[in-house]
């Protein structure tokens, strides 16, 4: 008999996961199907309850590095812990841990539970992998977690504190206003303002040389950035 007679391979299955393709903040159905596909070994088990752990509040040790060579999972692993942490359906997970708890007694399994059943959800932020700014990555991920989570909510940024004095000079200082309009190079104010929003850096740089440029003293840059908000 051959062997595909006798093993089959599972629909939900996956070659590759790219975490922003991945993983959806509203369709559980897409996530649930990527769970189905994940079998977690002895090395995953240890981070997953290692992550779940250093959520209590009784631990300030929040930050893990995950580290491994090309091809070995770590993005799948990423994207079930996305779900995890986020409480989303994930039955076929629990049962898989479950199934293997004898056999690894580790205790994931009460750990997992417990997490579900008294953990409030957390917002997933995925930064943008290929982008050249690490900072402007998390700003970009933490605003459209916050979209697609249905969070009326703007993060107070160097960025937003900017845009701010822009507008505010619009409509008091309308002598600066005309300053920063006429010297910002290549581009519109309307168009410089854009680019703020979206957390352009090369943008903000020109921002704080002009601002100097116009007030005499240095832009203050003691307004939140995005590692207070993910970490």
């Amino acid at each position: 008999m051959k062997l595909n007679k006798l093993i089959k391979l599972s629909d939900s299955s996956s070659k590759a996961v790219n975490i922003l393709n991945d993983y959806s903040y509203q369709d559980p159905q897409i996530n649930e199907e990527k769970v189905k596909g994940y079998l977690p070994n002895k090395s995953s088990r240890d981070i997953i309850k290692s992550i779940l752990l250093s959520c209590s509040e009784n631990t300030d040790e929040k930050l893990h590095l995950v580290t491994a060579s090309y091809g070995t999972g770590k993005s799948y692993l990423l994207l079930i812990l996305a779900n995890l942490l986020a409480n989303k359906k994930v039955e076929s997970f629990v049962d898989k841990i479950k199934d293997k708890e004898n056999y690894y007694k580790d205790g994931l399994t009460k750990n997992l539970q417990n997490h579900l059943n008294n953990s409030s959800p957390l917002l997933i932020v995925i930064p943008e992998y290929g982008d050249y700014d690490f900072d402007h990555a998390l700003l970009e991920g933490l605003k459209f977690a916050l979209k697609n989570n249905d969070i009326d909510y703007i993060p107070k940024t160097n960025y937003e504190e900017a845009i701010k004095t822009i507008n505010h000079w619009n409509e008091k200082s309308p002598h600066n206003y005309k300053q920063l309009k006429d010297c910002i190079t290549g581009s519109t104010i309307e168009k410089f303002i854009e680019q703020l929003k979206t957390y352009d850096q090369s943008t903000y740089i020109e921002f704080k040389k002009r601002y100097k440029d116009i007030i005499g003293n240095t832009f203050s840059e003691s307004h939140t950035s995005a590692y207070l908000y993910i970490f």
